[in-house]
C-alpha cells in the first residue's frame, strides 16, 4: 500500500493538450444539453467567450438554457451584442427531439481516430539528419529503438546512471582509458574508432560519420 502522494505520470500530460483538442471539436447543436454555450465550437470557428471576453460569466451555461421548443430565447442585451457582431443564431438548424453531436474538425468526416488525433495536437520538431537511418531503413525495432536512444544520449551508460543519482564507478570497459560516456565508447575510444573505420571501408560509405 503506498503511503505517501505519488505524482501521477499521465494526466500532466492530458491536461496539456486538452485545450488543442476542445479546439479540433465542432457542435452540431440539436438539443443543446451537451454543448457549453460559451466555450464550446458550434456557431462559428471560435467560441464565444473568445469573441465577447468577459460575458461568459453570466448565468447561460448550456445551450438547452436559452433554446426552447425550437425557437432561441437569448437575453436582449446579449441578442443586440450578438447583432452587432454579426452572429446569427436562426442559422444554428436545431432539433430537441436528438442528442448534440461532436465532430473532429480535421477529419473530412468529422470522426476521431487516435493516430490523427495525436500528430494534430503534439509538437513536431524538425526532422533530424539520422531519421531516416534510425526508422526508415530494415531494421529489428530493437535496434531502431537502440538507434533512437543514442542520438538521444539516453543509453545507461555510467556516467547517466551516475547523473541520475546511482553510484557507481565509471571506466571503459574496452580501452580501460576512459569514462563511460556515449561519446567516448561509440566516438573517442579507439576501439570505437577502428571498427568504426572498418565498417566504412567495408561499406564504403561516402563522406565518413561525422561526430556528434
Amino acid at each position: 500500500m503506498i503511503e505517501y502522494y505519488k505524482k501521477p505520470s499521465i494526466w500532466p500530460g492530458v491536461k496539456r493538450v486538452l485545450l488543442d483538442m476542445k479546439d479540433n471539436i465542432f457542435w452540431m447543436v440539436r438539443n443543446g444539453k451537451k454543448v457549453f454555450f460559451w466555450h464550446d465550437h458550434w456557431i462559428s470557428e471560435s467560441t464565444l467567450a473568445d469573441q465577447v471576453p468577459g460575458n461568459d460569466t453570466n448565468n447561460i451555461v448550456t445551450v438547452d438554457q436559452v433554446l426552447h421548443d425550437g425557437e432561441w430565447t437569448i437575453p436582449d442585451n446579449l441578442k443586440i451584442m450578438f447583432q452587432n457582431m454579426g452572429i446569427v443564431f436562426d442559422l444554428v438548424l436545431t432539433d430537441t427531439t436528438a442528442e448534440d453531436e461532436c465532430f473532429w474538425k480535421p477529419d473530412s468526416r468529422g470522426r476521431f481516430t487516435t493516430k490523427p488525433a495525436f500528430n494534430e495536437v503534439r509538437h513536431k520538431l524538425p526532422k533530424v539528419w539520422w531519421y531516416s537511418l534510425v526508422w526508415k531503413i530494415p531494421l529489428m525495432p530493437k535496434y531502431s529503438n537502440f538507434g533512437w536512444r543514442l542520438m538521444h544520449n539516453a543509453l545507461p551508460t555510467d556516467s547517466e546512471l551516475q547523473y541520475r543519482g546511482i553510484t557507481t564507478v565509471t571506466c571503459c570497459h574496452f580501452c580501460k582509458k576512459g569514462p563511460k560516456t556515449i561519446s567516448h565508447v561509440f566516438w573517442h575510444c579507439e576501439w570505437a574508432t577502428a571498427i568504426r573505420d572498418w565498417g566504412i571501408q567495408l561499406f564504403t560509405l561516402n563522406g565518413g560519420i561525422t561526430n556528434f
